[in-house]
Parts: structure tokens; C-alpha cells; sequence
């Protein structure tokens, strides 16, 4: 049996390299995004393909975070003991009852993150995810979709989770949940980033099962980030205006009413869809939290040290500063 899996002091090492890894991963890629944005300038000019275009944008912000931030952090964390269990199998109906759970969070959550960024930036702040939430670059679903959720759960959930799951499984969860609403930087995201860390990482844990946890957030980055983007544009492109005339024919009136009533009414059954949906998440949020199991972990911390081994350890702390700084210059920039 591995000494370190039961000293306090190794457990606080193996946390505070996790932290560490993250303060790796954030920094490398943040100075590559600056790279990437003020090298061209130096050369090119402020109007440039790198800092102006579409593409310049994804490649510039997802490239560096992605393919090489990430993949460098891992190589800190990578020999850390890890713990698999064979889980449960959870059937199509089982695993579909978590998408309207999450769609609740997310809107709840980020109903709470706006009101936040408002107060707080007394009403300066501006959500720039609005940006990526709008564009309609090809690389939008491959990115959002598809890699995005397949590089997130594998860091956040199997390699974090699995190498603290051995300490609680309930302190691995909410431990995994709060890293990756911290890695959003962005007080927008924090909130509901970290309800859906919570449902994905009480998913895996229970099943072992990254698949799953990768559908979820294939489904709910879909939904969040393709399709309500969409309706708020198809029906923002409607022109009301051409209602609003006095002198117009009534052959005239109807044709313009037919053509910018199919984009509201869409709006509307989504907006009714997603109410629906969330009060639906709501009342299995309840009945599932009710019904929750969290099995006794073989180096089961006790409650009283949770916190201080955690989280108060030199990578934590750091990881910690280093996000809060991102979070508060995002916020006001």
C-alpha cells in the first residue's frame, strides 16, 4: 500500500500539484493568447487577420489552451496514483434525465452570475463569451461540441477525479467542480460552470464512465452555445419595423407578418421548451439529490481537515490568486 496515500502531508502535496498543474496550464496559455494577439501588431498592424478575423479568434484562443497549455500541465500531474472503480451502467433513459437537471443549473447559474457581474462592475461589465456565443465560424461545433467536452471531462473529471476519489468521493467531486468553474475565469460562467461540475462529476463517479459525462456536455454546450444563439439571431434579424406603417395595404401587412412571425413563435416555443425544462430539472434535482450516494473512500478524510488539506496548500492558493485576478481583470477590462 502507498505510505503517501494515508499522510496527511503527502495528501497536501498531491493537492497543492494539481493546483500547481492548473497554474501551468492557465499560464502558458494566456501568454500564448497575448502572443498571439501582439506579435502580428508589432508587424502587421492593429488591423490584422490574427487579432480581427473570425478564425484568428478561434485559433488564437482555443489552439494554445487546448493543444499545448493542457497537454504540458498533465505531464505534472500524470505519475499522481490513480483510482478506478467498474461503476454502474446507466441505460439511455437514466443518463437523459440529467440534461434537463443541467439545463436548470445553467440558467440558474447563469442568471446569478450575471446579476453579480452587474453589481459588481456597476453595470460596466460586458459577458465577451457573447462574441464566441454569436459567431457562426465552422469551427464553432467541432470546438464547442465536440473537442471542447472531450479534453474538459478527461482533465476535470477521469484525471483529477481519479486521483483524488481515493480521499471521498464527495471531496473529489466538489474538489473537481470548483477547479473547473475557476479555469473558466470568468465570473459569467463560474456559477453555473460549477453546478454542471458538480452533476458530471457525480455521473462519473458513480458510473466510471467518461463517455457519459462527455455526452452531457457535447449536449449542453449544444444547446447553450449553437442552437439558443441561433433563435436570438433568427428572430433579432426580424424587422418589426416593417409592421409598424400606418399607410400600408392589408395584403402588404399580412406578407410582413408572415415573415417575421415564424422567427418569434420559435422564440417563444424555445423560451416555453426551456422553462419547462428547467422545472422539470428542478424537481429531479431534488428527488435525485434526495436518492445521492456517496460511498465510504479507503483514505476517507475527515470533514474537519477537508478544507485545510484541500485547499490550503501553496498550488491551491496560487492557482487560486492567479484566477481570481483573471476573473477580476475580465470583469472590468
Amino acid at each position: 500500500m502507498n505510505e503517501t496515500l494515508f499522510d496527511n502531508k503527502s495528501i497536501r502535496r498531491i493537492f497543492s500539484r494539481i493546483g500547481f498543474s492548473l497554474c501551468v496550464m492557465l499560464v502558458i496559455s494566456v501568454v500564448l493568447q497575448l502572443l498571439w494577439v501582439n506579435i502580428p501588431v508589432l508587424f502587421l498592424g492593429t488591423e490584422n487577420w490574427f487579432t480581427s478575423s473570425s478564425w484568428g479568434l478561434w485559433i488564437g484562443s482555443f489552439v494554445p489552451l487546448y493543444l499545448i497549455a493542457i497537454p504540458v500541465g498533465l505531464l505534472i500531474i500524470r505519475k499522481l496514483p490513480a483510482e478506478t472503480t467498474d461503476g454502474e451502467k446507466f441505460s439511455v433513459r437514466q443518463l437523459l434525465t440529467f440534461i434537463p437537471i443541467c439545463m436548470c443549473l445553467m440558467y440558474a447559474g447563469n442568471l446569478v452570475g450575471t446579476i453579480l457581474s452587474f453589481v459588481l462592475s456597476k453595470g460596466q461589465a460586458q459577458n465577451s463569451l457573447l462574441n464566441y456565443a454569436m459567431d457562426t465560424n465552422p469551427l464553432k461545433i467541432p470546438v464547442v461540441v465536440i473537442l471542447g467536452p472531450m479534453i474538459e471531462e478527461l482533465v476535470f473529471r477521469k484525471i483529477i477525479i481519479d486521483r483524488t476519489r481515493v480521499y471521498g468521493e464527495k471531496t473529489a467531486v466538489i474538489f473537481s467542480a470548483f477547479l473547473f468553474a475557476l479555469f473558466h475565469q470568468n465570473l459569467y460562467q463560474f456559477f453555473y460552470a460549477f453546478a454542471l461540475g458538480l452533476v458530471f462529476g457525480y455521473v462519473y463517479i458513480r458510473s466510471s464512465r467518461l463517455h457519459y459525462t462527455i455526452i452531457l456536455h457535447a449536449i449542453i454546450n449544444f444547446l447553450g452555445s449553437v442552437v439558443a444563439p441561433w433563435i436570438i439571431k433568427l428572430s433579432s434579424v426580424a424587422d418589426l419595423s416593417k409592421l409598424d406603417d400606418a399607410t400600408m395595404q392589408s395584403e402588404q401587412l399580412v406578407q410582413n407578418l408572415l415573415t417575421v412571425l415564424p422567427a418569434y413563435l420559435l422564440l417563444l416555443l424555445y423560451s416555453a421548451t426551456l422553462l419547462g425544462m428547467s422545472i422539470w430539472g428542478l424537481v429531479l434535482l431534488i428527488d435525485k439529490g434526495k436518492k445521492a450516494r456517496w460511498q465510504e473512500a479507503r483514505c476517507q478524510l475527515a470533514k474537519d481537515i477537508v478544507i485545510k488539506t484541500v485547499y490550503i496548500n501553496t498550488g491551491m492558493i496560487i492557482f487560486l490568486m492567479l484566477c481570481t485576478a483573471s476573473t477580476i481583470f475580465m470583469l472590468f477590462q
